[in-house]
């Protein structure tokens, strides 16, 4: 697992709360994959982190089924 410091982060969050941890990833390829793959369900959101801590991609779910 790479160091925080120069780690890709995908984060999750629900609602109004604060984002966590899901995955630190070494490449901004992989961390691109995960963010993807990655469900969001009614009331859920995601980011995708560069290790520069800038907010790169972030999808936030609205609960409308698509």
């Amino acid at each position: 697992m790479p160091e925080n410091d120069d780690a890709w982060r995908v984060q999750v969050g629900k609602g109004k709360g604060h984002y966590r941890d899901r995955y630190l990833l070494n490449s901004q390829g992989a961390a691109e994959r995960y963010y993807d793959c990655l469900n969001t369900h009614s009331g859920h959101k995601k980011r995708l982190v560069a290790p520069d801590g800038k907010v790169v991609r972030r999808y936030i779910s609205d609960g409308t089924p698509r």
